[in-house]
């Protein structure tokens, strides 16, 4: 049971043992969940997860592939491939839900370089030497923000820019984040937020441009794909699965601003939840949608 480590000290007594370990001896574990005074931090040793939310700091880790859709404060995690850890935290001393400026962080399995396991358990002295290194993971998540669109910045180890993208919202201040460590290569985001305070991204004279898809939920056959476009601009339409993997891609070459539709046939993808994602010129739009079978 993963989570026994959770709630109980484990240690290693010896590693001249003549007998292995008997883990059917181990303790059970039956409805941990610990939460502190304050109530902001949760070990949820059942899932296997600690968290924390306040209004300027959010953080979850723990089996985050085996927790879909955990929410946490205002973060949602919607999908992860691995045990991991992500932080949310507010630059500008604002909540997170208005912050102009905040940084997430997520991380995986770490080890030095040449580092070599004698083991599953031990490394004796072979400690390695820098850099250290890490394993990618995919998450994506589903940020709460006051903001018209937000810019995801990719950054380097020494906090400058590698890439950056535009996400406009799935729904009025809800943003849908991928985060593709094999692409990427960094394990920090800065988030930086574009509103201009009295937008209603409701009133269809005043939106940055829409992107839908149907039918969703969809059985077999072709995707509609609708969008429409504020400037000329090159357009690719890519579709990731839960996991993060690219799994269709089709680019539509450059359009003129106005209105577009676009056609996917999606009947070789498997039952499961979608990433559709349009890409603009540098500004990105997500759509979750779902293939039913």
């Amino acid at each position: 049971d993963k989570r026994v480590g959770l709630v109980k000290k484990i240690q290693t007594k010896t590693f001249a043992a003549t007998v292995t370990t008997n883990f059917a001896t181990l303790p059970t574990v039956t409805g941990n969940i610990l939460t502190t005074a304050t109530t902001e931090t949760t070990l949820n040793a059942d899932k296997g997860l600690l968290q924390t939310a306040t209004p300027q700091y959010i953080s979850v880790s723990g089996f985050l592939a085996d927790n879909p859709d955990t929410k946490v404060g205002d973060l949602r995690l919607l999908n992860a491939t691995e045990f991991g850890s992500i932080t949310w935290l507010s630059l500008d001393n604002q909540s997170l839900k208005t912050a102009k400026r905040s940084l997430l962080t997520v991380s995986t399995k770490q080890q030095n370089t040449n580092m070599f396991w004698t083991s599953t358990t031990s490394v004796n002295n072979n400690w390695g030497n820098a850099p250290t290194l890490q394993a990618p993971i995919t998450v994506s998540l589903r940020l709460n923000m006051t903001a018209d669109s937000i810019f995801l910045i990719a950054l380097d180890p020494t906090g400058k820019l590698k890439s950056q993208i535009k996400i406009l919202p799935t729904t009025p201040q809800y943003f849908d984040v991928l985060i593709n460590q094999s692409q990427d290569k960094t394990l920090w985001y800065a988030i930086q937020t574009s509103r201009a305070g009295t937008t209603n991204l409701n009133d269809p004279s005043v939106k940055t441009g829409f992107f839908e898809v149907f039918p969703n939920p969809i059985e077999r056959g072709h995707l509609q794909c609708r969008y429409e476009l504020t400037t000329e601009s090159p357009v690719k339409i890519d579709v990731y699965n839960a996991l993060g993997q690219l799994m269709l891609s089709q680019n539509e070459g450059t359009q003129v601003t106005g209105s577009h539709t676009a056609t996917l046939l999606v009947s070789t993808l498997a039952e499961g939840s979608y990433f559709a994602v349009l890409k603009t010129g540098g500004i990105q739009r997500t759509v979750v949608f779902v293939v039913k079978k």
